[in-house]
């Protein structure tokens, strides 16, 4: 809910940095964001995981083009 305090304390979230920032920011926005900042932020996290798979997985569409030639 808008206007709560934070339940946890700086301190101690930086005490795992191994939660990824993104974790951070969608927990700052759960609490204190509006809904339109909710959705805004989603779609700009499935374009960034969208781009990284692409660019992950692009050679293997490349493999199976080859493949189905032959």
């Amino acid at each position: 809910m808008k206007g709560q305090g934070c339940a946890i304390l700086e301190d101690a979230i930086l005490k795992y940095p191994d939660i990824p920032i993104a974790a951070h920011e969608f927990v700052a926005i759960l609490q204190f964001g509006t809904n339109n900042e909710l959705v805004m932020w989603l779609g700009h996290q499935n374009t960034l995981v969208a781009s990284w798979l692409a660019t992950k997985y692009a050679d293997r569409e490349l493999v199976k083009k080859a493949l189905n030639r032959s």
